[in-house]
C-alpha cells in the first residue's frame, strides 16, 4: 500500500482523474476536458492517507476500502 503524508493545516487538492503529472495531487489536468474536479480537503492534524489502487474507491484517490 501506498501512503502520503499530510501536515496540519494543510490544503490539499486531490486528483479525481488519474492523469496529473504531480498525482495523487491536482495539477490541473482535469481541465483539457474531461468531467472531473479535484477533491479538496483541509488537515486539521498531521495525518497518513492511504492511496487507492485500483481506482474504484469512493474517495479516489484515496482509499474507503483494502485495494486488491
Amino acid at each position: 500500500m501506498k501512503t502520503i503524508e499530510i501536515k496540519s493545516g494543510q490544503s490539499v487538492y486531490f486528483c479525481t482523474c488519474g492523469k496529473s503529472s504531480k498525482f495523487p495531487f491536482c495539477d490541473g489536468t482535469h481541465k483539457l476536458g474531461n468531467q472531473f474536479k479535484p477533491r479538496f480537503k483541509v488537515y486539521d492534524q498531521d495525518a497518513i492517507e492511504t492511496l487507492c489502487e485500483c481506482g474504484k474507491c469512493s474517495q479516489f484517490p484515496l482509499t474507503d476500502h483494502p485495494c486488491k
